[in-house]
């Protein structure tokens, strides 16, 4: 928006930096819950991976995942300067260290000391400890509660950075 000018319009109106922020966000939110919804229903129909546990924790740590993935997504476009910045930011500071370090190809226990430092910054890290609980274990939120107060400070910690970063000016 800051490239097309639409950025101003925005900026013109008498919402606030939460609210435009909120605006901007709830259609992925929405599109990001369908998509895990598909893909749990996908794991269960056609791969038969089983969902021992409770659905409704396994959708609100979806919830909570996806919140967070947002808000970092948002931190990132609140300080590049363009799209093209922000995508290549995204790919090689997010996704590539993501998949490496997340101990979803690796296990964790495997890799350097220095990388299993490096892998607790890492939120998927703790997303899929949380879903291996819920869907092959059958655990409840006694045995999740840890990763998911990570995820939950993780999330208000890019959250509060962001609208802290959000300009309400053009520069």
């Amino acid at each position: 928006e800051k490239e097309f000018g639409t950025m101003e319009l925005l900026l013109a109106s008498p919402l606030k930096p939460r609210e435009i922020i909120l605006g901007k966000v709830t259609p992925y939110l929405v599109l990001s819950l369908v998509n895990a919804l598909t893909i749990i229903l996908l794991g269960l129909l056609v791969f038969q991976v089983p969902l021992v546990g409770s659905i409704w924790l396994l959708l609100a740590e979806c919830m909570l995942y996806i919140c967070l993935a947002l808000s970092l997504g948002v931190l990132i476009s609140t300080n590049a300067k363009t799209q093209q910045i922000a995508m290549v930011i995204s790919l090689l500071g997010l996704m590539l260290p993501t998949i490496l370090l997340s101990g979803f190809i690796f296990p964790i226990d495997n890799m350097p000391k220095i990388l299993q430092v490096l892998s607790s910054i890492m939120p998927a890290r703790y997303f899929i400890v949380i879903i291996k609980n819920i869907m092959l274990k059958g655990t409840g939120m006694a045995f999740i509660w840890k990763e998911t107060l990570i995820l939950a400070a993780m999330t208000l910690f890019f959250i509060v950075a962001a609208t802290r970063r959000f300009q309400t000016r053009l520069t």
